[in-house]
């Protein structure tokens, strides 16, 4: 096949319901890269593989392809993916190309009319490809050693179940982070742990596209510079690490900061798209807004693709009317998928997507922003199961109300049924980023040490959740809706949302055991933490090389190791769920005497309001014409519809604005 200089010039497609495929020459011997278009309707084509790939930073097109003597300039990504695809395909004489869906070829990218028209064939694309290729780049950082990491995370799991000469299944959750250590899996610190960091930090693990690419795949498969791995191997490893909580052997991020880091975020797109069938036969269609809602910290260049990314997951209802337009602003596209999800019947779905977070489009407070970062790992809103996850809801503070919502003629405001609740009194000063800003400008005053300073910054955490409980004890000091022989429980599990650890389970006897290993650890170093705090727990990240920072040696050598460690373990549960919930949001009394933990942007005089077929209540705040949404939020004593008991409450239409 010849090449000229000139550029490849796209023919329009013949229909709306046809789509082109690349038949890729697996000729090895040259280094450029050729193929023809050919043009087929969709579900009438030849057997092809689709491509599932990032584009790259800037999208910037700098290499060149020969597709029918012409040449068509893309980007250094696919480029090397297409030679990639080459070296793996079989070579044989009878096989001399193979056909290639990859959207930056097969799409005309410069007219806006094909592509929306294109994004409509998603669904159709991935789910017939006879295999979806993910290209995930050069090998770099170590990613040659992931499939060893692999290995060796299915013999350790299949290993420590192995009942009869007979593996069974895996589960490591019942080990701890030390028992975990003592396996034949590579400790923390290891560079095969560093080197699947690394590996999650590729861009492909961040994008919105790669959910529905990967879910609607028959057989999927995953090609890293020179190694290759089947989809369903590395999804077994994949499920390993996050049904058995092995994240912290190589992240020690905190949770309520893990949507910044790459490998958290990661993880939590792995979770979903598990959740959504990949690798399953069964891919059951989902609701919008609770894919929208999984995937807040999902990435995308186009705004608008933070919806269109996911369509064809998306159940037949939101497809059908739910076109794609990309010539239509993104705010008013946030805004018409709003105004169909409350025509679903899912309104008050969107109010748990609103966490206080900015937007900068000008949209109406009950409307969420879908490109807007910073939406918390943990959150009160409940996330429906499915075949793979089952979820039991343990909030209903809405009792037995129903949602009854309606968008004004002017579709800017949203008009709720619900009740007016409570009033917020009281909101605490302490919140993580200014702690550790006062914490960090102490610990740099002069005449402070360098061990002073170590120390500080040991204890900044502890200090963090001990301030926290402080301040929830203050609330019930001066006013309080419950039994004073309560307020310890009460604390305690307002700290926890009243929840299990990552879980949507209420929190049970087990958790409340580890409530109280935590506290009693304390007392037991001998940590005293002042006044009503001696009965309360906090977080405990006291590791063996640690500990003399903080407890003398003489009482140190006394210490049963063996026995602190148990203690240890048991503790870390509640504390580290503690913290992570803490951290995300600050602490209010309310006018009634309740305590419960708030959006950070709360303010004293913001109402608390329950809106029917809401799990969770919500933080409004007064404003023309109606109430602004801040956000979800936990009362403790409310949660399961005691405050409609109040017989002096009245139903009333809450306009959101």
């Amino acid at each position: 096949m010849a090449t000229d200089e000139s550029s490849y010039a796209y023919t329009p497609l013949a229909s709306n319901n046809n789509f082109r495929l690349l038949d890729l020459e697996l000729e090895r011997l040259t280094k450029s890269i050729k193929g023809e278009l050919f043009e087929f309707p969709v579900g009438q084509s030849p057997p092809y593989i689709c491509l599932s790939y990032c584009w790259g930073a800037g999208n910037d097109k700098d290499f060149r392809i020969n597709v029918e003597g012409k040449r068509l300039v893309v980007s250094q990504t696919v480029f090397l993916a297409l030679s990639n695809i080459r070296d793996w395909m079989p070579h044989d004489g009878d096989t001399t190309s193979v056909m290639v869906w990859i959207d930056q070829i097969c799409i005309n990218q410069d007219d806006l009319a094909e592509r929306a028209v294109q994004v409509g064939h998603m669904k159709a694309l991935y789910s017939q490809a006879k295999r979806v290729v993910v290209h995930l780049g050069a090998e770099e950082n170590g990613s040659e050693k992931i499939p060893e990491l692999c290995q060796m995370l299915y013999s350790t799991a299949l290993q420590l179940t192995n009942k009869d000469g007979i593996p069974t299944s895996y589960d490591l959750k019942s080990l701890s982070m030390r028992e975990l250590d003592g396996t034949s899996l590579p400790p923390r610190g290891d560079p095969l742990w560093d080197a699947n960091r690394l590996f999650l930090h590729r861009p492909w693990f961040l994008r919105t596209w790669i959910i529905q690419e990967a879910v609607l795949a028959r057989d999927l498969f995953f090609i890293c510079g020179h190694w290759g791995m089947g989809g369903h191997s590395l999804a077994v490893c994949w499920d390993i690490i996050l049904a058995d909580n092995l994240i912290p052997m190589f992240s020690n991020t905190a949770p309520a900061t893990a949507w910044q880091v790459p490998e958290s975020r990661a993880m939590q797109q792995i979770l979903l798209m598990f959740d959504t069938g990949m690798c399953r036969d069964d891919k059951p269609s989902q609701s919008l807004i609770e894919m929208l809602q999984k995937s807040r910290n999902a990435l995308a260049t186009n705004p608008r693709d933070h919806v269109y990314g996911l369509l064809g997951l998306a159940t037949e209802a939101y497809r059908e009317k739910l076109t794609v337009d990309y010539e239509e602003p993104v705010a008013d596209l946030y805004l018409r998928v709003a105004r169909l999800v409350v025509e679903l019947g899912e309104g008050h779905k969107l109010l748990y997507n609103l966490h206080g977070l900015q937007s900068d489009l000008g949209l109406p407070s009950w409307v969420p922003d879908w490109s807007s970062e910073g939406y918390p790992f943990f959150t009160l809103a409940p996330m429906q199961g499915n075949a793979v996850t089952t979820v039991d809801i343990p909030y209903a503070c809405a009792g037995g109300e129903s949602s009854n919502m309606r968008v004004s003629q002017d579709g800017l405001r949203l008009h709720c049924e619900g009740f007016i609740v409570d009033v917020i009194d009281r909101v605490s000063n302490t919140d993580i980023d200014d702690y550790y800003q006062e914490k960090n400008e102490q610990a740099t005053e002069p005449g402070n040490g360098e061990d002073e300073t170590a120390e500080r910054k040991l204890g900044s955490s502890n200090g963090f959740l001990q301030q926290c409980l402080s301040d929830m004890a203050g609330f019930l000091q001066g006013k309080s809706a419950y039994l004073p022989e309560s307020h310890e429980e009460v604390i305690w599990r307002t700290a926890v949302w009243n929840r299990s650890i990552s879980s949507q389970k209420k929190s049970d006897n087990q958790f409340e055991e580890s409530y109280k290993a935590c506290r009693d650890y304390l007392q037991f170093l001998g940590l005293s933490m002042g006044g009503v705090l001696e009965r309360f727990g906090l977080r405990m990240r006291m590791l063996d090389k640690e500990l003399g920072f903080l407890v003398p040696l003489e009482v140190t050598n006394k210490i049963n190791i063996q026995e602190r460690n148990r203690e240890y373990d048991q503790a870390e549960k509640y504390a580290n769920w503690a913290t992570t919930i803490s951290m995300q949001m600050r602490r209010c009394g309310t006018f009634k005497g309740y305590i419960g933990q708030i959006p950070k942007s709360t303010q004293a005089g913001d109402v608390i309001g329950v809106i029917g077929g809401a799990a969770v209540p919500f933080v409004f705040r007064a404003s023309s014409g109606g109430y602004k949404v801040i956000g979800q939020c936990y009362l403790h004593g409310i949660m399961e519809g005691e405050a409609l008991r109040d017989p002096s409450l009245r139903k009333e239409t809450i306009t959101l604005v």
